[in-house]
Formats: structure tokens, C-alpha cells, sequence
């Protein structure tokens, strides 16, 4: 089964439409002689904004949900990363439905407040709909959150946010937007909120 990544055709959605904005600003027109232009440089660099450690990922991974009876869950695997300011880390696990068709991905992710990870994109989403893509809020168990579905694979991405620190990212592959509400249900959000 081929498994696509939703992040990066939004990435690259997000960038068409930022240039398409640009173009209809006039930022491409040529500019009157004697007038200078100031460029800006725009970088993806790594740059937390706050300082902390993150909690280990063996402490994120048992707030991953489980095997039911219609899900077949993989091994759990995490991670940690550090920095000079502090750390992040996550903990992630893939669940295949038994019908064989459908797959969800969860990604547990303690940023411990700074700008990394899936945290750098939640500012990003706007609410907008397509004939490709469609992004919307929600809030799941009180906490705030966007669903992106890419209407061309029929792939539902959500992200929710904990307190601009933990990020919970999911997504279901050749399956129904509904499994993301059958797994929110799986998870102690407030469990997860705790921990930091």
C-alpha cells in the first residue's frame, strides 16, 4: 500500500498559494528605475523559542492507543532529540485496520514549548476549501485542533494542540475521516496535558 504524507503537499499547496498572492500583490512587477529593492530572506531553520526538557518518549508511549478488535496496531518506536536550549521528543505508532484497506498513523509530540516538530506548522492553517483540499477547526476533549483532508487521496489529517506544548498528530490513509474521531476517543488528552 502506498502511504502518502499529507504534510508535504501542504507544504507545497501552502507555497502555491503564497505565490499566488504574491503575483496578485504585484510583488513580481517590475519596479520604476531609482527605486531600490530590499530582498528578505526567508529560512526553515531549526529555532525553538523557549527552553526545557521534554518528557522521554517511553513516557508518551503508553498514551498511544491499543489493538482493538477491528485495528491491528504496530510497535510502538519514539524518540528523543536535544538542543542547546532544551529537548523535544516524541512516540508514534501505526494501526492497520483488518479489513487490510485502512491505516491511521498517531505521532505523540512534547515540544516542551518551543518551535519544533509539528508545533511550526499549527500557526500555518487557515480555514479554506477546494476542490483538493479542505482545512477546518475543531476542538477535540477541549483542546484546540485542525482536520486537513487531501481530497484527491481520500487521506484526513489532524492536529491537535495541547497547551503550545504536546502536539498529537493523526492521520488516516484509505479509510473514512470518522476513524480520526474513533481513535481521539482512544486517548487521555488530559492525561497527556498533565505530563507537562
Amino acid at each position: 500500500m502506498k502511504k502518502i504524507s499529507i504534510s508535504g503537499k501542504h507544504l507545497i499547496i501552502l507555497c502555491i498559494l503564497g505565490i499566488a498572492m504574491m503575483i496578485s500583490i504585484g510583488c513580481t512587477s517590475d519596479e520604476p528605475a531609482g527605486v531600490e529593492v530590499t530582498e528578505t530572506k526567508v529560512t526553515a531553520e531549526f529555532t525553538p523559542t523557549a527552553s526545557g526538557e521534554a518528557v522521554h518518549y517511553t513516557v508518551l508511549m503508553p498514551f498511544l492507543p491499543t489493538s482493538t478488535s477491528n485495528w491491528d496496531a504496530g510497535e510502538p518506536t519514539g524518540a528523543q532529540a536535544s538542543y542547546d536550549e532544551g529537548s523535544w521528543s516524541w512516540a508514534s505508532n501505526e494501526y492497520v485496520n483488518k479489513d487490510g484497506i485502512a491505516m491511521v498513523d498517531i505521532v505523540i509530540q512534547d515540544t516542551a514549548g518551543a518551535m519544533v516538530g509539528y508545533q511550526t506548522i499549527m500557526d500555518t492553517y487557515f480555514e479554506i476549501d477546494t476542490p483538493e483540499l479542505k482545512m477546518e477547526k475543531e476542538t477535540v476533549q477541549g483542546y484546540p485542533g485542525w482536520v486537513v483532508t487531501d481530497k484527491m487521496d481520500d487521506t484526513f489529517t489532524q492536529l491537535v494542540d495541547i497547551n503550545d506544548r504536546f502536539i498529537i498528530w493523526t492521520q488516516v490513509t484509505g479509510g473514512k475521516k470518522d476513524y480520526i474521531t474513533l481513535f481521539n476517543s482512544m486517548m487521555d488528552l488530559d492525561g497527556i496535558a498533565a505530563l507537562g
